[in-house]
């Protein structure tokens, strides 16, 4: 889809008055083009999940979806044919039979807040998969364990104390100090203090890559 002019300089004067900066109307053009394709991308899932949601009524307790074409699985995210679909969500047979027999709340499936994987220990705590699976072994985390495909799941619920929410986490944008003009993502542990923001959590005693921890980045006021 091709923006028009007065769409572009919209995007422009958008841009202007969020960031307090003048955005080329090349930029503008690309930015503008990205997000419309974003939209026509979510305007078409949305339209699919529309059609599986209205066949649960006919099929209250779920179907397969055959010829998933990729689609991953909300657990495991790994990507078989067929996958199970039912009012939590598309899951592949051995996390659909792990939510069945009651191994796996089926919420998880929809909020992703609610636990961490071994990648979001990893991506937001830095504990490799190896250490998170001895963590659990020794107790000091409590794991969710699908059989069958050995996805490990550590939900907030399982681990009150322990884990912290994931929105206390979140990292933050800056501008690149060598490049004023661009603005980069950080993660939080590069600005804030993991023993000031984690000391409610017992997993603070277990994150080995924070002991000499020294701030990357200092945001601004």
């Amino acid at each position: 889809m091709s923006l028009s002019k007065e769409s572009v300089e919209k995007f422009q004067k958008i841009f202007k008055e969020q960031y307090g900066e003048d955005m080329s109307y090349e930029d503008a053009y690309e930015s503008g083009s990205n997000l419309v394709g974003l939209f026509e991308i979510l305007v078409k899932s949305q339209m699919e999940e529309n059609k599986r949601i209205e066949k649960l009524k006919d099929d209250p307790n779920g179907f397969e979806l055959e010829n998933a074409g990729g689609r991953q699985c909300s657990i495991c995210r790994q990507s078989p044919d067929p996958l199970w679909y039912d009012r939590y969500g598309q899951k592949c047979m051995t996390c659909q039979k792990a939510v069945e027999n009651g191994d796996v709340p089926g919420y998880v499936c929809k909020n992703r807040d609610s636990w961490y994987s071994m990648f979001d220990l990893e991506y937001h705590l830095k504990i490799k998969s190896a250490t998170a699976r001895k963590l659990a072994r020794n107790g000091v985390l409590n794991a969710r364990i699908v059989e069958g495909n050995n996805t490990h799941l550590f939900l907030l619920a399982d681990n009150k104390g322990i884990l912290p929410p994931k929105k206390l986490l979140q990292g933050t944008s800056i501008r690149v100090s060598e490049d004023p003009d661009r603005i980069t993502s950080v993660h939080w542990y590069e600005y804030q203090n993991p023993k000031e923001l984690l000391a409610d959590y017992s997993i603070l005693e277990h994150l080995n890559a924070f002991e000499d921890w020294q701030p990357k980045y200092v945001p601004k006021k």
